[in-house]
């Protein structure tokens, strides 16, 4: 809806938002508030499908181990539909069909209660680049391996990196890929990471190797050639 003037500066805040690191950490604590009791009635239907119902069925016979095992474990899925139905509605506000389908399924079958957690952190950070949401969850070398190829695939993209004959999208494509490069790139910084070393050629592995993937940095014994698990990108010179 914004004038065309206006929409690589609408892209750029959007891009903005998307690595807003700050805005991850809030999202995950929320999250973990509002599931807090609802892990630990998941955990408890666990135990008592896997633990406690096969020792009382052990211990007693059949029909007194079914009326132990019964009442608690509708106990336990009536407890967690009601807790995940609370939490969804405060992290998804708009998600109501998914709340009341997610809700009357576990009510119903039991295993699908026990991962109530799951059904509720889906979308949770929607909106979010992966690189932020890895530069909170990730460890500092893991992360940097993901930036990595993050950035490698932006730069070196499978090859076509439009299918289209049409100019037009093609063009799109490449400028929505250099603004997403250039955030990425100030994002990286920002975490103090260095670009040059992120991004330095491989060495290579032995003596025969010659060349490798600028994507996905597979190394190869010809002199020159292409990448077939890329679609095809020319590979380049090692260094020596």
């Amino acid at each position: 809806k914004a004038p065309p003037g206006e929409r690589v500066a609408v892209l750029r805040r959007g891009l903005a938002d998307a690595f807003d690191v700050d805005a991850v950490e809030v999202r995950l604590t929320e999250f973990r508030a509002r599931t807090r009791w609802l892990r630990a009635a998941c955990a408890a239907l666990f135990f008592h499908l896997f633990l406690l119902s096969p020792a009382l069925v052990i211990r007693f016979e059949a029909p007194l181990a079914v009326i132990a095992i019964f009442p608690i474990l509708v106990f336990l899925v009536l407890v967690i539909a009601t807790l995940f139905w609370r939490a969804h509605r405060a992290l998804h506000p708009r998600g109501r069909g998914d709340r009341i389908k997610n809700t009357l399924l576990m009510s119903v079958y039991p295993p699908l209660a026990m991962r109530a957690t799951d059904r509720t952190v889906l979308g949770v950070l929607d909106g979010f680049h992966p690189l932020a949401v890895a530069a909170v969850v990730c460890p500092e070398k893991d992360f940097a391996d993901f930036a990595r190829r993050v950035r490698l695939d932006l730069e070196h993209p499978i090859a076509p990196a439009n299918p289209s004959e049409d100019a037009a999208p093609a063009a799109t494509e490449r400028e929505w890929r250099g603004l997403l490069i250039a955030q990425v790139d100030k994002f990286l910084k920002r975490r103090k990471v260095d670009l040059a070393e992120l991004l330095r050629p491989p060495a290579p592995l032995d003596a025969r190797s010659r060349t490798y993937c600028p994507r996905c940095r597979d190394q190869y014994v010809l002199e020159k050639g292409t990448c077939p698990d890329c679609g095809g990108l020319p590979l380049l010179p090692l260094p020596r």
